[in-house]
């Protein structure tokens, strides 16, 4: 037997309060050497910490990178799935070898195919999918590392999510971009800080701040809003986010069919009397339900909610639920909330529908219960300079009333949009340069 080797740290313990947390396969924090076993017309046999697994020859073969089924520059696969030959097998017996190259050496299963293909899949690689489901999103699955939390959790964390980050080093230091974007998937939202007021808000290279803010991580996502918009006082306004009014608890444009993943918004004036910004975890509110009363979580995952934006110019519409489950990697995907936007229900309206409805508004009474328990939101009142950015998808934003208290009393931020997709890429290549932090 080869001697197992020692890991340098041991596995990481991922804090995940709803879900699944990524952990190596091991035993009490040892690796052992991967082992071939057998093969068949079927699979390939392997034992990996002392238990036989069993990996499908399509999938391996599906999987494979070499120079014949993966492009080396655009890292793109050059043949379906449904053109593999179903009775695929190795043509010899598998075997691992160790490549070696200048700086490393790399242990893996060299297996030489029917078809005439040859796959070279590592140890690391055949560990991961031995313990499929659970380590398959390894690298990508940026929600094992999300922490839930209420007041007195955010207030433990709030100097690191609140006050940490400069504009300066934000924009200027890569390190820095990525603290802030691992805070901002962690909680859900991160400040930054001492942004310059420029000439009348614009920055020496002609654009807003926000933009730069943005621009840093990803495209701006355009709406029908425009690439930028203004929050501020308007009379008349088609949307009561313009106005001094309560706005309540809610996430945008749910009546996107795939609304945006990052909100930001920019205090360039701020001197009114209230306005303070609310902030919530959804996440955390759904796990109170689910623990509270299963039966009311499950008619939340089932029962549509229709959103709507309808005026003149423009009719937006969508249902969704109010919670949406990762069918693969389990745990929760996304909220749909906005009362503010919804239309009348079309489900639990009639009688054969009035058993699930019920659930339903037990749910969504135990889900509001707790969001607006002031033990559960972070108040601030942001200040001028400082930009916010939250998961649009994730953590509920509202506002409190506010009236202006002078002639040069204004309450006037800069928003913009950022797809969720870009977000996570960014993040994803930010976590392969300077690891989970």
């Amino acid at each position: 037997m080869l001697p197992c080797k020692s890991l340098r740290t041991p596995p990481k313990q991922l804090p995940r309060i709803f879900g699944r947390a990524l952990r190596p396969f091991s035993v009490s924090g040892i690796q052992c050497q991967v082992k071939f076993k057998s093969y068949n017309n079927k699979s390939i046999s392997l034992s990996i910490e002392h238990k036989t697994v069993l990996l499908n020859n399509i999938f391996l073969r599906d999987a494979c990178d070499s120079l014949r089924s993966r492009d080396p520059y655009s890292k793109q696969k050059l043949f379906t799935t449904g053109s593999l030959d179903v009775t695929i097998r190795p043509a010899r017996e598998p075997r691992f070898i160790t490549r070696e190259d200048a700086n490393s050496s790399i242990r893996g299963l060299q297996v030489d195919w029917s078809d005439g293909a040859s796959s070279f899949y590592t140890e690391e690689f055949l560990r991961r999918y031995a313990n499929a489901p659970q380590n398959c999103g390894e690298g990508r699955d940026l929600k094992s590392q999300m922490l839930y939390w209420d007041l007195e959790t955010l207030r433990e964390n709030e100097q690191e999510i609140v006050h940490n980050i400069t504009y300066d080093k934000y924009m200027n230091d890569e390190k820095t971009l990525f603290t802030a974007l691992d805070n901002l998937n962690k909680y859900g939202m991160v400040f930054i800080n001492d942004i310059p007021e420029g000439k009348e808000f614009i920055m020496p290279n002609g654009k807003w701040a926000i933009e730069n803010i943005a621009e840093r991580i990803a495209y701006i996502r355009e709406t029908f809003y425009g690439r930028l918009f203004d929050v501020k006082n308007i009379k008349e306004a088609t949307n009561i986010a313009y106005t001094s009014t309560y706005l309540p608890l809610h996430m945008d444009l749910c009546y996107y069919e795939a609304p945006p993943g990052i909100q930001i918004l920019h205090a360039l004036q701020n001197s009114t009397e209230g306005g303070d910004n609310v902030f919530a975890d959804s996440y955390r509110a759904a796990l109170y339900v689910k623990e509270a009363d299963q039966a009311a979580y499950d008619a939340l995952l089932k029962v549509p909610i229709n959103y709507h934006y309808d005026h003149t110019e423009y009719y937006y519409a969508y249902s969704r639920p109010l919670i949406t489950e990762d069918p693969v990697l389990g745990g929760i995907k996304e909220i749909a909330y906005s009362p503010p936007f919804q239309a009348p229900f079309e489900r639990g309206i009639l009688e054969q529908d009035a058993h699930l409805f019920e659930s339903f508004m037990r749910g969504m009474k135990l889900f509001e219960g707790f969001l607006n328990d002031p033990k559960n939101q972070y108040v601030i009142k942001t200040n001028e300079r400082s930009a916010v950015l939250f998961n649009n998808r994730r953590t509920l934003h509202a506002r409190k009333e506010f009236r202006e208290v002078g002639a040069h009393s204004e309450r006037w931020l800069k928003g913009c949009y950022l797809d969720g997709d870009a977000f996570d890429s960014k993040l994803r290549v930010l976590y392969r340069k300077y690891g989970a932090q």
